[in-house]
């Protein structure tokens, strides 16, 4: 075995040679740095570690000496004045080869190893990240949380946890990477006793790129720091800037987040100095994504190098000491106002059951705070706000950047599934007890019957639609007539389509009629031929149509208007014309028009304008079989080969209802190579929107030799476009025609310099590509790698092709993608006295740009009151103003932490119903609304403050 000096994997010979070799090459950089002061001295070593080589055919320790004490005597000093920071680190992977019992065991094992290494060294120092992890250590190993805390107290174990997981920073919308920070610096300072503003940093060394808003959101949570690796080539140190200007300081490690120590980790630093007139820089070591962090050779190795005469200064220390010293010592940081992708554009597609779960649960949360903060707001009752917190955590676990990127294998996507539901249980049920609530709190006494002994509607349809993400409209009432409200878990009021189930009706479904709060006709279309059986019940689905309020809900009322039927004339019925295939969907906005052999949609037609929207000569828009080229993998898209659109053997069926015309709708199906899909495109009476339902069965398999194979829709486009607006986290970004896929958070709008454009809507899918006049959604990819087969089986999604008027704003543009995720909640209810009215607007966004963000509970057990957070979205100043429906004796600025912030201006106010909230460009705003008693309306009025309708 051969020797070594304080364990440095060298034998004696190259152990020295190695050490004067990169002394010399330090040596001349930091004489570069100086401007060649020290070339001489340089240059004369060099020539006498050649000559002594060149005579001895070696470099042993008495030759490494001699030549490093005489470039130490010219260079030494200016060597010294540099300083490198060593930052211990551990990079955990949450899931992503494994299962979560190996993650869980990777962490402690970890932790214990780098404990143990503590107490043996003195100067070792260790940085964690990821509140995730800590969170593991006191569920699985609270002896070892001991320990941590104890470091953490001495200052040698720093916590740079500001997020759940490193999460992925394209895919999230907004609020969930709020709540990363708010969760994390929550639940850290608690555990660890710790201040919320010492957990200053965002550490996302391995985060597949990075959305322009992000510097926004940080700085709403106090966080300051931001270091990273991917998705940007230019700088190393810069002022990343948000589009509303705020910025965190931000470091692109160019030597990479893991690694061991070498004797070459000092030779970028005089460079690095001379760039930003810094004296320190900073080395990331420890072996990671398996975990592991630094080992007994890295402590070694430091301990002997940084002995060495023509060296910079060693030290062990802390990303934040690093960030401390930029802020102090670099001048004229260049600033950088863009975001910083792409990268691995693949994982904006792969493994989509975990991007389904995603957002489907972010939508569910959010819904269900909005509908449980107005209800508490209303009825005095809070929902759990820990219960939430842990539905959000799940979710935020999830967003790690192996897997909510679909990077990991089947092991991963199974814990993320399960999360999933555990999520949606508490979704699901805080949303359901809180409208349940609200809807006992409203006067229905007017619709009192007699309950039918014979009935056996109460109670029925438990869990009907969660299968497919649906709200639950369990029957809470039996007999004639049935009532029911219809909530809108969003500010802006709208009309929507909306659709009631009926449960064990007994009487005749062509005699139904629909009323509203006032005794006025609803429409209403049955969407199916009879009853339909469901575990022992019976049910029919019906569409009507209305206007909701913001932040409210309207009541509307089945009931039998029996008919007297006159007998029609009995001609005798029968074939006498035969008509040729045509396919139209057409309302008073939208004519759309799909080919009778081929199936794809051949004309969308702006009936306002009379302007065309689709390229004519083109196939139209329509499903599509890609292959790439078999290097792709689920980080990588590769080159696309073929572009088969699937046109061949298509069937169609028009759907026509039992009554009404609020939907229009067209059933599709086709079988190509190993798979089917089928989907149903409807148009609804009043829409400007052409929605997909779609059910694939999808069995294509990918390969290195015969490609990856991939499902998308392309529309393309019949106007100029030059660029398109993708809707990111809080943030409507700005994108340029590119042959690649690019990340959004569910839609993409191609706006055309005058007239009426497209988009589509997407609440699952965030791949888009906006190259060579057409938008492409991308729906499915079954790459091979590292999961051989991550997308086999049977999908549903939906998206929708939007009509934009050309008065459409980005932030109109971002509410009516939310419109899209964010349906209404109908409820069945039992009519009862009550003391709201039966219609009323609780929180409805009167004016302004704000793109909203959430509504929620204050954390605080103790407070009594809401918290509205919002961003402005066109990039101007001005005010959002909504009318309340509740008390609220105060409105106070808060942070990301839901403390109050002292620098804001004062112009936030709330006169009577009226809250008025100004707004700088593109800011994120997040208000504290202090409920008062019943009747208290705000300091400027005694009205009350409630809006009926």
């Amino acid at each position: 075995m051969p020797a070594t000096r304080n364990n440095i994997d060298f034998s004696p010979a190259d152990y020295w040679q190695q050490r004067i070799l990169h002394q010399l090459a330090y040596a001349r950089q930091v004489s570069s740095l100086h401007g060649g002061a020290f070339d001489d001295t340089t240059a004369a070593v060099t020539h006498r570690l050649q000559s002594l080589f060149a005579a001895h055919g070696y470099v042993n320790r008495d030759i490494a000496v001699e030549c490093e004490t005489e470039l130490a005597a010219g260079v030494g000093a200016a060597a010294k004045e540099l300083t490198l920071l060593c930052a211990g680190h551990a990079h955990l992977d949450m899931n992503w080869m494994w299962r979560y019992d190996e993650t869980v065991n990777i962490v402690v094992e970890t932790m214990q190893t780098v404990l143990a290494l503590m107490d043996e060294y003195p100067e070792f120092v260790f940085s964690q990240s990821q509140a995730a992890v800590y969170e593991i250590v006191a569920r699985y190993r609270p002896d070892l949380l001991q320990h941590i805390k104890k470091r953490v107290a001495e200052g040698r174990w720093e916590v740079a946890a500001s997020a759940w997981v490193e999460a992925d920073r394209n895919l999230p919308i907004g609020e969930s990477m709020v709540r990363h920070i708010l969760y994390s610096k929550q639940y850290l300072s608690e555990l660890l006793d710790i201040s919320r503003d010492s957990i200053c940093l965002a550490f996302e060394p391995d985060t597949f790129g990075h959305a322009q808003s992000v510097p926004e959101i940080l700085n709403h949570g106090g966080v300051r720091y931001y270091y990273f690796c991917r998705g940007y080539e230019g700088h190393k140190l810069f002022r990343w800037q948000a589009p509303s200007g705020r910025s965190v300081l931000a470091y692109r490690d160019p030597h990479w987040y893991m690694g061991d120590i070498q004797p070459d980790i000092a030779l970028s630093l005089p460079s690095f100095a001379r760039e930003y007139g810094v004296n320190t820089m900073i080395k990331v070591y420890g072996i990671g994504d398996h975990g592991g962090g630094p080992t007994r050779r890295d402590l070694e190795r430091l301990r002997d190098m940084a002995s060495w005469p023509v060296y910079p200064q060693l030290q062990l220390g802390t990303y934040g000491q690093f960030f401390a010293a930029m802020e102090a010592q670099a001048k004229d940081v260049p600033i950088v106002d863009q975001e910083l992708n792409p990268i691995f554009t693949g994982c904006y597609t792969s493994q989509s059951r975990i991007k389904m779960a995603n957002r489907v649960a972010e939508d569910a949360l959010q819904a269900a705070e909005f509908v449980g903060s107005l209800a508490g707001a209303l009825t005095g009752v809070k929902y759990s706000t820990t219960a939430l917190g842990t539905a959000w955590k799940h979710v935020l676990f999830n967003q790690f950047h192996d897997i909510l990127p679909g990077s990991g294998k089947i092991d991963c996507r199974e814990h993320a599934m399960g999360l999933f539901q555990d999520a949606m249980a508490t979704a699901t049920s805080v949303s359901q007890g809180a409208v349940q609530q609200w809807a006992e709190a409203i006067d229905t006494s007017p619709w009192l019957a007699e309950p039918n002994p014979d009935s056996i509607a109460e109670g029925a349809g438990v869990g009907f639609g969660m299968a497919a993400n649906r709200p639950v409209q369990t029957s809470r009432a039996s007999g004639m007539p049935r009532v029911f409200h219809i909530f809108n878990p969003l500010p802006q009021a709208r009309r929507h389509t909306v659709e009631l189930t009926l449960w064990d009706w007994d009487g005749e479904l062509e005699q139904l009629r629909l009323e509203d709060e006032q005794g006025h006709n609803l429409p209403i279309q049955l969407l199916d031929q009879g009853q339909n059986e469901y575990w022992g019940h019976y049910y029919t689905r019906l569409l009507t149509q209305l206007e909701l309020p913001g932040g409210g809900y309207r009541t509307c009322v089945v009931k039998e208007e029996p008919q007297l039927s006159i007998p029609a004339i009995p001609y005798v019925r029968s074939a006498r014309l035969e008509r040729p295939h045509h396919f139209v969907l057409e309302n008073q906005w939208l004519r759309a028009e799909f080919h009778p052999v081929t199936g794809s949609l051949i004309s969308l037609l702006d009936k306002g304008s009379e302007q065309e929207l689709l390229n004519l000569p083109s196939h139209g828009a329509v499903f599509q079989k890609i292959l790439e080229d078999g290097h792709g993998s689920a980080w990588t898209v590769g080159r696309h080969m073929q572009q088969r659109p699937l046109t061949e053997g298509i069937k169609i069926h028009r759907v026509r209802s039992a009554q009404g015309t609020l939907r229009q709708q067209l059933d599709f199906a086709i079988a190509f190579d190993q798979s089917r899909l089928e989907y149903t495109v409807f148009l609804d009476d009043d829409a400007r929107q052409l929605d997909y339902q779609v059910r694939c069965h999808w069995y294509e398999r990918g390969s290195r030799e015969n490609g990856i194979p991939q499902l998308s829709f392309t529309v393309p486009l019949g106007y100029a476009c030059a660029a398109a607006s993708f809707g990111t986290p809080l943030y409507v970004q700005e994108r340029q025609a590119a042959n690649l896929d690019q990340a959004s958070n569910g839609w993409v709008w191609a706006r055309g310099s005058q007239g009426a454009s497209l988009g589509i809507f997407a609440q699952t899918k965030h791949a888009f590509r906006f190259w060579d006049g057409t938008l492409q959604l991308t729906l499915l990819r079954s790459s091979h790698s590292p999961d051989p087969d991550p997308e086999l089986g049977q999908h549903q999604f939906s998206f929708a092709v939007a009509l934009m008027p050309d008065t459409t704003s980005a932030s109109e543009a971002a509410a009516a993608w939310q419109q899209y995720c964010q349906p209404p909640i109908p409820v069945s209810a039992k009519p009862g006295p009550g003391h709201l009215p039966p219609s009323g607007a609780f929180l409805e966004q009167a004016s302004g740009t704000a793109i909203f963000s959430g509504l929620k509970w204050v954390e605080s057990e103790h407070e009594k009151a809401l918290i509205l957070r919002l961003c402005e979205g066109q990039g101007s100043s001005g005010e959002a103003v909504y009318h309340c429906g509740f008390p609220v004796k105060q409105v106070v600025w808060v942070d990301a932490l839901e403390r109050p912030l002292s620098d804001c201006d004062a112009g936030l106010r709330i006169c009577g119903s009226e809250l008025r909230i100004p707004l700088e460009p593109y800011q994120i705003g997040a208000v504290k609304l202090v409920l008062g008693e019943p009747g208290h309306a705000g300091k400027e009025t005694d009205k009350p403050a409630g809006i009926a309708f």
